[in-house]
């Protein structure tokens, strides 16, 4: 993919990263954290539409690290299946798709084509700790899953 996973995020309340159903893997919301932090505000007032397709990138780069995590490594993922995309931003704030696309481009290089999958973007009033996004996604794995932390 030309660029390194993050460790996975800890846990900031009583749920798992993930929960298995058969062959799918639902996450958990996932966060932008990069070098810097986490990457905090609104788009359209504090962050630009760029600012916010990297925020996608981050959290779809931690939501990969949990996969890694979890699964042991990324080669037991089969494709993504759907992306929810949360962003936080102005009433007036229309660049969804743009935005959504930095965390699609990243499951599409680091899957191929199974990072290819139908999503859902849509505004929020307000995110935790003030993120600028947050994704969650579904997630269609080979194998057993007996050996997932539940």
């Amino acid at each position: 993919m030309g660029r390194p996973l993050p460790e996975p995020l800890p846990l900031f309340g009583a749920y798992l990263n993930v929960s298995p159903a058969g062959n799918l893997l639902f996450s958990a919301g996932h966060l932008p954290v990069g070098p810097e932090g986490l990457v905090t505000g609104r788009l359209g007032r504090e962050l630009d539409v760029t600012q916010g397709c990297d925020a996608c990138g981050l959290a779809a780069l931690s939501l990969l690290a949990t996969l890694r995590d979890e699964l042991g490594d990324l080669s037991r993922v089969e494709r993504l299946v759907h992306l929810l995309v949360l962003i936080q931003s102005t009433e007036d704030f229309v660049d969804h798709t743009t935005v959504a696309d930095g965390a699609s481009e990243i499951f599409i290089n680091a899957l191929g084509d199974g990072g290819k999958a139908p999503r859902m973007s849509a505004s929020v009033v307000s995110l935790v700790a003030n993120a600028a996004v947050e994704i969650q996604a579904v997630v269609l794995v080979r194998g057993d899953h007996s050996d997932l932390r539940q």
